[in-house]
């Protein structure tokens, strides 16, 4: 009888512990997001009835913005130029979204449908009288 107890409780105790390793998890695992990506701020001098293009590479889907920052001398608070997003050809930018009227503080919002190559585009809307040097911030994805 104590030989028959030992093996019934070891059955038992495999089959506890087998069962235990059946178990599949229900978590999944995350991956995490796409990171955003600030680049070093694009400074330049916008001359009178000129523009500048900075090109850049996008990793992944998601908001692209650029901010001015600074514009000086600033003679006149309320200067404003443009500012533009576009796509990159490797040799022009093709603007997307537009903005003729930007001063300090404020910019351009956009949206890249994945990877590739973008540029932003500052220029002179008729509002300069001297050349004045410029400041943008880029974010993407």
């Amino acid at each position: 009888m104590y030989r028959s107890f030992v093996y019934g409780a070891l059955l038992a105790s495999l089959a506890v512990s087998g069962a235990a390793c059946d178990r599949k998890s229900t978590t999944t695992p995350t991956t995490p997001g796409p990171v955003e990506i600030i680049e070093p701020d694009w400074t330049g001098t916008l001359t009178v009835n000129g523009a500048q293009i900075k090109q850049f590479n996008a990793t992944d889907v998601g908001t692209v913005t650029a901010l001015v920052t600074a514009l000086d001398p600033s003679y006149n608070a309320t200067l404003s130029v443009g500012l533009d997003i576009g796509t990159w050809s490797g040799t022009s930018c093709r603007v997307v979204i537009s903005n003729v009227n930007v001063g300090i503080g404020s910019g351009v919002i956009g949206f890249a449908n994945g990877a590739g190559a973008l540029c932003a585009r500052i220029s002179d809307v008729g509002n300069l009288i001297e050349p004045v040097a410029f400041t943008v911030q880029i974010k993407h994805y």
